[in-house]
């Protein structure tokens, strides 16, 4: 099924956790940041601190691993990629089936983007919905520190200033962005603020468009992939030369 370049968003994922979790209910799991595989989002940040004499921050390096964790403790997220650029689509990242496509034994998901916003209206916040920031480190021009007000925090409490107050003041720098390194991931990120401990999850009924089977996905599996889809175009990767290249099946 067709979907217009710019509306289109992929998601990676393992055949297990495609046949068990994803396809069968059609959704996504929306996962703890911290299980994330970037050391900058589940170890601490380095903030700066303002406070007046009167307040006792205590051990810097101890409190901002506290704040760390209140800004990321009820922080769930979904990661898709996105087409890079003309001619290079989302679904023939050979990295990205490394890492998390099962080493191309997995699947990849084509989503409508404009869909899935609609499908999920209720539980999505459009400005929390956003491409990742690749930084680049650059010794002449550092990245800006970031500051917490000690006084202000303790006066609202540590919760009320830094989930409600702080983290929006700093949202981009927080949770979206990223080492240079990662850039070829094209990553496209869903953040959802959530204190419910049970798992959440986004649906995926009506916007999925086209499932890429990867290189060495074995076929046996395909009559399970089609049951669980059907209506819905599949096609397998193939290399060519350099290239993914997928080839329709019926």
């Amino acid at each position: 099924m067709f979907t217009q370049p710019g509306n289109r968003i992929y998601h990676y994922c393992k055949l297990s956790t495609a046949i068990e979790q994803i396809l069968l209910y059609k959704r996504l799991l929306l996962s703890p940041i911290i299980n994330t595989n970037d050391p900058r989002e589940n170890k601490s940040f380095s903030f700066g601190a303002t406070y007046l004499d009167n307040v006792d921050i205590g051990n810097l390096d101890e409190r901002n691993e506290e704040i760390s964790k209140i800004l990321r403790e009820d922080c769930k997220i979904i990661s898709f990629t996105e087409d890079s650029r003309p001619s290079f689509w989302g679904y023939e990242s050979s990295r990205m089936w490394s890492y998390y496509g099962d080493n191309h034994k997995g699947l990849c998901l084509e989503l409508d983007k404009s869909e899935f916003l609609k499908e999920n209206a209720t539980i999505i916040n459009k400005n929390l919905f956003q491409k990742i920031d690749y930084y680049e480190f650059d010794p002449l021009n550092p990245i800006k520190s970031r500051f917490v007000d000690h006084t202000k925090m303790v006066n609202m409490g540590k919760e009320q200033y830094l989930q409600n107050e702080f983290r929006f003041e700093h949202l981009e720098h927080l949770y979206f962005t990223k080492n240079k390194e990662w850039e070829s991931e094209h990553e496209t990120r869903l953040v959802h603020f959530s204190k419910t401990e049970e798992n959440e999850y986004c649906s995926i009924e009506n916007c999925i468009r086209n499932i890429y089977l990867g290189v060495d996905f074995h076929l046996s599996y395909l009559p399970s992939i089609k049951a669980l889809c059907p209506g819905i175009d599949l096609s397998k990767l193939r290399f060519r030369d350099v290239r993914l290249v997928p080839f329709p099946l019926d």
